[in-house]
């Protein structure tokens, strides 16, 4: 499964890559709630070459295979990602954009992003990351006296 890897302050971050380009339609088949969470049944045309643990994007939302039964693949999203996310709207017949992670051996679709960590401008919440994005760079306008 390709995985990219970073380090900050001697912590190991592991992440999956996503072109955002839907691989594929697939059907929610169950959904159980558990406490906050919601465990669903995924059936699509690529269940049978799934593995657990292996990252899905699901309607852009990265889960986690966790299991298997006969109609499809089981993922389940925490009460964040629901609260964050359409999944929790979620209901069995209804349709979900899929996409597996990148293999970095044959044609990819979509746009790559490379960010160095120190680039990234950090939104907190209750102690919990909300948001990571890149602040726009401080360009001055083109002077004549800059060039050499």
């Amino acid at each position: 499964m390709p995985i990219s890897r970073f380090t900050i302050s001697n912590i190991e971050y592991f992440y999956h890559m996503f072109t955002g380009i839907i691989e594929a339609m697939g059907t929610v088949v169950a959904v159980v709630q558990e406490e906050g969470n919601k465990t669903f049944t995924i059936d699509c045309p690529f269940a049978e070459e799934l593995t657990e643990d292996q990252s899905v994007a699901h309607n852009g939302v990265c889960l986690t295979v966790t299991g298997f039964r006969p109609e499809g693949y089981i993922v389940t999203a925490i009460a964040e990602t629901l609260r964050k996310s359409n999944l929790g709207d979620l209901q069995p017949g209804d349709r979900i954009n899929l996409e597996r992670c990148l293999i970095m051996n044959g044609r990819i679709d979509g746009h790559l992003v490379q960010v160095n960590a120190s680039m990234l401008k950090m939104k907190t919440e209750a102690g919990c990351l909300r948001s990571a994005t890149i602040p726009a760079p401080d360009i001055s306008p083109f002077r004549k006296d800059q060039l050499r």
